[in-house]
């Protein structure tokens, strides 16, 4: 059993499974896959994507990505994609594509009240008056867009100004390796 993990090791699971087609093999790909458009303009595309189907399941954060990576690999090789069993079938080997987010899933259960009644004592503990709140959780590390992230929300309060002094963000932020 070997997984694979991101996108600086796209080929290797085809090489794998050339030399040991009993591995099972898994792919997770750490960053948002693109729609097939943008996709296309990569160097190598085609080879990216085999190279990936040697997996045995492939991994992405969100379901969207699965349908992106779908329809790219239905628009750039000749396979057989599977759309009810979320499937990719290319010579003769079945590759399945999962989303697997890396976060917590909220519910509609009492917990889920409990952690807002504790986040607004914190709130309260210092300070913080706000009726919205966002919250990043990233390493510090340029590929997160944090930067971005902020610009997007300075961009978001002066189009929105009725946002202001409405609106929180936190940002955790551990170092990078």
């Amino acid at each position: 059993l070997i997984l694979v993990q991101d996108f600086h090791f796209a080929l290797l699971p085809q090489m794998i499974k050339k030399s040991r087609p009993d591995a099972q093999i898994g792919i997770f790909w750490h960053v948002p896959w693109p729609s097939p458009e943008i996709f296309n303009i990569c160097p190598f595309h085609k080879e990216i994507l085999e190279g990936m189907l040697g997996a045995d399941i492939i991994g992405f954060h969100t379901q969207q990505y699965c349908n992106n990576f779908m329809e790219t690999v239905g628009k750039q090789i000749e396979s057989i994609t599977d759309f009810e069993q979320f499937s990719i079938t290319f010579k003769g080997h079945t590759s399945y594509i999962r989303p697997f987010p890396i976060s917590i899933a909220l519910s509609n259960t009492k917990e889920k009240t409990l952690d807002l009644k504790i986040g607004k004592e914190l709130f309260d503990k210092f300070g913080v008056k706000s009726e919205f709140v966002g919250l990043g959780v990233d390493r510090m590390d340029y590929t997160k867009g944090i930067l971005e992230r902020f610009k997007g929300i300075e961009f978001f309060l002066n189009a929105q100004p009725s946002y202001k002094e409405k609106f929180t963000f936190l940002q955790i932020a551990p170092k990078s390796r």
